[in-house]
């Protein structure tokens, strides 16, 4: 049997806990979805520099503004036929 060249002891098991507690938060805080409002973001952001591409200056408000009023007509649309 190979003998570690260290001696267990409280510290060491104390030590070795609060690692094995921070990995399992860790690996519980990549399950977590991110907010709606940080998903739209990250989902807008690379909106701008393609624009930017093709010669269009649209500002990232002005993005969300019509991604918003797009999801509006969707939502009304759907509202309006259920009448």
């Amino acid at each position: 049997m190979h003998n570690p060249p260290f001696e267990l002891n409280p510290r060491i098991l104390s030590l070795s806990l609060q690692i094995q507690n921070i990995i399992g938060e860790l690996k519980t805080a990549t399950l977590v979805k991110p907010s709606v409002k940080l998903r739209k973001k990250k989902q807008i952001r690379p909106i701008p520099p393609s624009l930017a591409i093709e010669g269009n200056s649209l500002t990232t408000e002005q993005i969300t503004a019509i991604l918003e009023k797009k999801k509006g007509s969707r939502t009304e649309k759907a509202d309006s036929g259920s009448h």
